[in-house]
């Protein structure tokens, strides 16, 4: 793996863009989101499409400020049993864990709380 100190020249945040040791000025042109989160204990939190809406207004932004690539993480999806069953198209007939296809980790069913939630580990996406 490659250090990265030794291949991208530090830079020094400006008002007007970034500035490299090199002296020269660069246009921002990406917003990365470190991390956005809905509270779960939300009313309505839950299975509302918050999630989305939250990532949705910070695309908008991004562009509407004139940036053309937003990066951010998403890892965490929680939601019922029938909607595990109508997503994933598999029977879930006890608690446990499951293996879901093209999913990175294993869907953690609790059937008496009604809840499948399933952590992946963080997943940069290019939004646009």
């Amino acid at each position: 793996m490659t250090d990265p100190s030794t291949t991208c020249p530090p830079a020094t945040a400006t008002r007007s863009g970034a500035r490299w040791r090199t002296g020269a000025r660069r246009r921002p042109d990406t917003l990365v989101v470190c991390a956005a989160q809905v509270r779960p204990d939300a009313v309505g939190a839950v299975g509302a499409g918050l999630a989305e809406r939250v990532l949705e207004g910070l695309v908008e932004t991004g562009f509407a400020r004139g940036l053309r690539r937003v990066v951010a993480p998403v890892q965490t999806f929680r939601g019922t049993d029938a909607q595990w069953v109508a997503w994933s198209g598999l029977p879930l007939p006890g608690d446990g864990a499951y293996v879901v296809p093209e999913a990175l980790a294993p869907l953690h069913v609790d059937h008496a709380a009604d809840l499948g939630t399933l952590v992946e580990p963080a997943v940069w996406v290019r939004h646009r």
